[in-house]
């Protein structure tokens, strides 16, 4: 006949939960840090309050104001004018080539951070005009 030592199970037991829960709690913390990550778009005015953090800006080119792009000074140095959704207007600098088809873009997404009254830009996302924006669906209806 087997007999069980409950204290010893008990704590087998206790044992188990508890390095359980340790595994549980370090998956939510993980999780929280990485929802904390996932920013959405702002505009200039909260990236001047908090100069110096990165933060993803999206708007549409200033048309206003020139586009600054010299290949043969520096290749990896390109400005312009960006409004962002609430209208405001600022200086943006890019530290890379100039993306191919940049004026066509309808609005640019820009990841970067202010400095002074800048946006210093570290990656430029475009969305361009769809080729199928004016063409027509043909639809037909079938009455019964």
């Amino acid at each position: 006949m087997l007999v069980s030592n409950n204290r010893e199970d008990n704590f087998h037991m206790k044992k188990t939960n508890i390095i359980l829960l340790v595994v549980i709690a370090v998956a939510i913390g993980v999780i929280v840090t990485m929802v904390g990550d996932f920013s959405t778009y702002e505009t200039f005015a909260t990236a001047r309050e908090k100069e110096g953090k990165e933060f993803h800006v999206i708007g549409k080119l200033d048309t206003l104001h020139a586009m600054s792009y010299d290949p043969t000074k520096d290749a990896n140095l390109f400005s312009f004018y960006v409004h962002d959704k609430t209208g405001e207007s600022h200086k943006v600098v890019f530290f890379g080539a100039k993306p191919t088809d940049f004026e066509k873009a309808e609005s640019v997404v820009l990841t970067g951070k202010m400095e002074g009254n800048e946006f210093h830009c570290s990656k430029i996302l475009m969305k361009c005009p769809s080729k199928y924006k004016d063409d027509r669906v043909a639809t037909s209806s079938k009455q019964l």
